[in-house]
């Protein structure tokens, strides 16, 4: 456990964006395991050769790069599809996470590191603390249809992950995410206070 990470993770949009946003704001060093997860799915990736056996081509793009919302509707709404992109995408994002968290906070305070499938891929052992954003199912459900999602694969992103009460329950902090964005500021800067104290 690194004392100077923090995590954030929480469900799909309840937020977790913005709040590592302030976090960043705030003297943190952002590492996004979502960009990561962009980055280890190319082309020239060891994970693209085998997404591509265990799926199809059907979400590739002209220059037969993965569209990931596309290879988002072949998997979310079927567990064991979920489960196999995992098991791919997965040990590629550790790997890279540690290597990004070994090279330290880059001269800020404190690492933060976004990881929504946090508790999924064990990523919270290498934090000091966790911290789940929590938001109304309703307001996650508006904020997917207004990314152009359906009712349906928003439901299904959502349900994809671990529930939202436990990783509220495994986590040392929860922002809750259901009013003001300016009610946000005050609760990041409670916790860096008590983490960096």
């Amino acid at each position: 456990m690194n004392r100077k990470v923090i995590a954030i993770t929480g469900g799909t949009a309840t937020g977790k964006s913005t709040v590592t946003g302030i976090f960043e704001k705030l003297s943190g060093f952002v590492i996004s395991a979502d960009e990561v997860g962009h980055e280890v799915i190319k082309k020239e990736k060891p994970a693209y050769r085998k997404i591509i056996k265990a799926f199809g081509r059907s979400f590739l793009d002209g220059h037969g790069e993965i569209i990931r919302r596309e290879l988002g509707k072949v998997v979310f709404g079927r567990a064991s599809r979920v489960k196999k992109l995992n098991a791919i995408t997965h040990p590629e994002i550790i790997r890279h996470i540690k290597r990004e968290i070994k090279k330290g906070a880059r001269g800020r305070k404190f690492i933060v590191l976004e990881a929504p499938l946090l508790f999924e891929a064990k990523l919270e052992k290498l934090a000091g603390a966790v911290v789940t954003v929590y938001a109304y199912r309703s307001s996650q459900l508006k904020r997917l249809a207004a990314k152009g999602y359906s009712r349906e694969d928003a439901v299904a992103r959502i349900e994809a992950q671990m529930p939202l009460p436990e990783k509220m329950l495994r986590s040392k902090y929860v922002i809750f995410n259901t009013g003001a964005k300016r009610k946000l500021l005050p609760q990041v800067k409670s916790i860096i206070r008590r983490e960096l104290k």
